[in-house]
C-alpha cells in the first residue's frame, strides 16, 4: 500500500509540474502567435491586392473582409481570408476579388494541413496562378488528385460573392 501511494503521489507531482509548465508556455506564446497570424494576414492583403497601399477591415459575422485601397485611397478590391476544409484537413486562404466582384485578383494559402507532396502543391504557384483574373462562375484546372480542395476554394468564391451582405460592388 505504502508504494502505491507513493507512485500516485509522484505522478501527482509531476503532472501539476507538467500543467503548469505547460500553461506558462501557452500564456507566453498566446499573444505571440496571435502578432504572427495578424502580420502574415496583413501580408497575404497586399499578395492577393497587388496595386493594395492601404486597407479597411469590414466588420462581418462570416469572417475576415478588408476593403483594400491605392495610395491615392481609391478602392482597388476586397481581401477576404476564408477556411475551409480541405482533403486532409482545414484550408485557410486569403482571396482578393476585383471592385466589381466578378474576378479573382489572386489567393493565398495562409495555413494549410495538407500531405506533404502532392498536398501542399496547393501552395505552390503553378496551382495559386490558376485563380489570378478567374472569373467567378467558371471552372477551374484541378490538381491531379486534389479535387477536393479545388471544389472547396470554388465553393468559398461562391459563397463570399453571394452571401456576404457587406460585400458590393466598387
Amino acid at each position: 500500500m505504502n508504494k502505491a501511494v507513493h507512485i500516485l503521489l509522484t505522478l501527482m507531482v509531476t503532472g501539476i509540474i507538467a500543467g503548469g509548465v505547460l500553461a506558462l508556455v501557452n500564456i507566453w506564446a498566446e499573444p505571440r502567435i496571435a502578432a504572427n497570424q495578424k502580420r502574415e494576414t496583413e501580408e497575404a492583403i497586399y499578395l492577393v491586392q497587388k496595386n493594395g497601399k492601404s486597407y479597411e477591415e469590414i466588420k462581418t459575422v462570416k469572417g475576415e473582409l478588408f476593403k483594400v485601397f491605392d495610395g491615392q485611397k481609391n478602392p482597388v478590391g476586397y481581401s477576404f481570408v476564408y477556411e475551409g476544409n480541405g482533403f486532409q484537413g482545414k484550408i485557410r486562404l486569403m482571396i482578393g476579388i476585383e471592385p466589381g466582384l466578378d474576378k479573382v485578383t489572386s489567393i493565398e494559402i495562409l495555413e494549410q494541413t495538407e500531405t506533404p507532396g502532392l498536398g501542399t502543391k496547393v501552395t505552390e504557384h503553378p496551382y495559386k496562378d490558376q485563380y489570378n483574373g478567374l472569373t467567378i462562375g467558371t471552372g477551374i484546372e484541378w490538381v491531379k488528385g486534389k479535387k477536393p480542395v479545388s471544389r472547396m476554394k470554388y465553393r468559398r468564391l461562391q459563397e463570399q460573392r453571394y452571401h456576404q451582405n457587406q460585400l458590393r460592388p466598387l
